[in-house]
C-alpha cells in the first residue's frame, strides 16, 4: 500500500494530467471515478503515458 503522501501526489499529477488531457470537466470525474473503481494502477499507468506524450 503506497503511503498517503505518495498517493495525494499521484492523484494530483493525474487529476492535472486528466484537465490537459479532456478540458472537460465532467468527462474527468467520470473518467477519475472509472480509473478509482477498475485497476487504478494500469490506468494511472494509461494516462501518463498518454498524457506525457
Amino acid at each position: 500500500m503506497p503511503s498517503k503522501l505518495f498517493l495525494f501526489w499521484n492523484i494530483k499529477i493525474i487529476w492535472t494530467c486528466l484537465e490537459k488531457c479532456f478540458h472537460n470537466i465532467t468527462t474527468v470525474i467520470g473518467f477519475y471515478k472509472h480509473t478509482l473503481i477498475e485497476n487504478s494502477d494500469q490506468s494511472y499507468a494509461l494516462v501518463a503515458m498518454s498524457c506525457s506524450k
